[in-house]
């Protein structure tokens, strides 16, 4: 593949370097590739995001999406890089993957277009003749067809789902019990906020337990609120009487998680609410302990 438009006027640069990125995309959707392992398909998630998107914009998942945390540190870890570099990286990666992967897509370009410049009169006539239905399911069949080309997937439009995905897990997911936790752990603020006024107004005690009940892990809402980063979501369940030191089953507390996800807001709010910082886990290490070193106003908070 040859990359080396040097000589070109930048829009003519900027033309082929689009193409040529498209063309990638398209390639790797359409194509199976030996060997792409996970690693392999982060880079090029990364990549097509940053191409696409520019800077990563977007929400840090889940700690408990560990696909979606492992995409979004990906894409966060290109930092500033420019959009073009980002496409440059994609098609040189791989171009070492496939070599002369743009010559088979030169090649496979110029059989389609004879097959249909061979087509017979006879063919047209027969998609003119099909119903007004029939051509409705037609065209709803291709556009699924061609869905993921358009970005349905991620990693460019290829390999949305990672190997470390279980099946049965992600089944799992979609049945869960919809209670104060799944609505904390899913930035659903006006409805967390009508189910404990709801509480409230039937009695304090029922209030006390639904804000600090547990899921299957030992999570509590406030837990999942640290988690998701929400600093609204957390000021309205530490004010409904969230226990703000409980710890799930792993002996993780809100403030490890918080301090996990770098949440500054949020840790700040935690230990200004009486949060411990001495609290350790079942691995024994403190919330300080989970803080990148590089976040260096969140560990001023602990001095």
């Amino acid at each position: 593949m040859n990359l080396d438009i040097q000589e070109l006027d930048i829009n003519k640069k900027l033309e082929i370097l689009n193409h040529t990125f498209d063309e990638a995309v398209k390639y790797l959707n359409t194509h199976k590739i030996a060997d792409i392992n996970n690693d392999k398909q982060l880079f090029f998630y990364a990549h097509y995001k940053q191409a696409t998107v520019g800077k990563c914009n977007t929400k840090q998942p889940s700690l408990f999406d560990f696909v979606g945390r492992s995409k979004w540190n990906s894409w966060n870890d290109l930092g500033n890089m420019d959009k073009e570099d980002a496409k440059i990286e994609y098609m040189t990666f791989l171009e070492t993957l496939v070599p002369h992967w743009l010559d088979q897509v030169t090649k496979e370009t110029e059989d389609e277009m004879n097959a249909s410049a061979s087509s017979t009169k006879t063919e047209k006539k027969e998609v003119k003749e099909k119903n007004h239905d029939d051509i409705f399911e037609s065209d709803s069949d291709d556009e699924e067809a061609k869905e993921p080309a358009q970005g349905k997937g991620t990693m460019g439009p290829v390999m949305s789902r990672f190997s470390m995905v279980d099946e049965k897990i992600l089944e799992e997911s979609k049945n869960q019990k919809k209670d104060l936790c799944y609505y904390v752990s899913s930035d659903e603020l006006d409805i967390v906020r009508k189910m404990l006024t709801t509480a409230t107004a039937v009695e304090e005690e029922s209030l006390k337990i639904m804000v600090n009940e547990r899921d299957e892990q030992g999570r509590t809402p406030l837990i999942w609120g640290c988690d998701r980063g929400n600093l609204e979501m957390v000021q309205l369940l530490i004010e409904s009487g969230a226990n703000i030191n409980d710890s799930d089953l792993d002996g993780l507390t809100s403030l490890h998680y918080a301090c996990m996800c770098s949440h500054y807001n949020v840790i700040k709010l935690l230990l200004e609410n009486g949060a411990r910082k001495d609290l350790t886990d079942n691995e024994q290490q403190t919330p300080l302990q989970m803080v990148d070193h590089l976040e260096k106003e969140i560990l001023s908070l602990f001095n």
